[in-house]
């Protein structure tokens, strides 16, 4: 689960555990995990669920368990970032993405439903930028 303490540490603590865990365009992940978890609000059923992706039920085998909506329970946070991981690299190779900007404009048109998903991921990355 993700540490107590101050709102300003919880996110600095979000944003370096994503920052670390080898992926290959790390800011848009924090951009989609703050979007996905209302910016890592422990309150938010996701983030109980150590789901700081708001992945659904997959065939990639990292979940422990299934939730309200399908969302993924993960045993922990380090599982929920190894899934985001596989998921990354098997979309950049599935896709043939060799840019962040390729892989953020695939992200906007299939991660969620919403049609403004873009603009808020964008806005999302402003924000957790130092």
């Amino acid at each position: 689960m993700i540490l107590s303490g101050p709102a300003t540490d919880l996110k600095t603590d979000c944003i370096q555990r994503i920052r670390r865990a080898g992926l290959i365009y790390p800011e848009t992940a924090v951009g989609i995990s703050y979007l996905e978890t209302g910016g890592w609000n422990p309150r938010h059923r996701i983030v109980r669920y150590n789901n700081w992706f708001a992945f659904r039920q997959n065939s990639r085998d990292f979940a422990s368990g299934l939730g309200s909506g399908g969302y993924c329970i993960y045993a922990s946070v380090e599982r929920s970032l190894a899934d985001y991981r596989a998921y990354e690299r098997q979309v950049i190779d599935r896709y043939r993405l060799t840019t962040e900007t390729q892989y953020r404009q695939f992200i906007a048109q299939t991660y969620s439903e919403d049609r403004r998903y873009a603009r808020k991921l964008n806005k999302a990355i402003q924000i957790i930028q130092p």
